[in-house]
């Protein structure tokens, strides 16, 4: 069994839980609660690191996170994923927008995909949007709405 190691990052809009695996991979980005159970509580260099920029991006004053990432996906999730790493910090895309991108009409198994990431902010799915508004986002309209805001006024 692989080493997990986490980090609890307490911020205005929640506690983060940063999680890195033994191949020096940010694994996972959430909000409280997330489970903890057999990992490490430990501040690793990289998960310092994701720290920092976690707090910088909330400051306004970064963009582009550098740490390295890595999860688990389906290859059609991992193609989500891809698309939405190369959406710019401010600006906005459709589930549409994806599915047109990946070559087919499945927005609703877009919206799965994102539904499943586990890495959030990094692989930017907040900033992913429905044809008719802000569309849905796991941890709630209203702090998807504060990612895009934050965004936008520091651009």
């Amino acid at each position: 069994m692989m080493d997990k190691y986490y980090l609890k990052l307490p911020t205005k809009v929640g506690t983060f839980v940063l999680v890195e695996d033994n191949t020096e991979h940010i694994s996972g980005l959430s909000l409280e609660p997330y489970d903890t159970k057999g990992l490490i509580n430990q501040e690793t260099p990289l998960l310092s690191q994701l720290k920092q920029e976690l707090l910088a991006y909330f400051k306004g004053t970064l963009k582009e996170f550098t740490v390295p990432i890595k999860q688990e996906a389906t290859p059609f999730q991992q193609a989500v994923y891809e698309i939405l790493m190369d959406v710019p910090y401010g600006y906005t895309l459709t589930y549409g927008d994806i599915a047109y991108l990946m070559g087919n009409k499945a927005y609703q198994a877009v919206g799965g995909a994102l539904n499943k990431n586990k890495i959030m902010i990094i692989i930017p799915c907040h900033r992913v949007l429905s044809e008719s508004g802000l569309g849905g986002f796991y941890y709630g309209l209203e702090l998807k709405k504060y990612l895009l805001d934050l965004e936008k006024s520091n651009l």
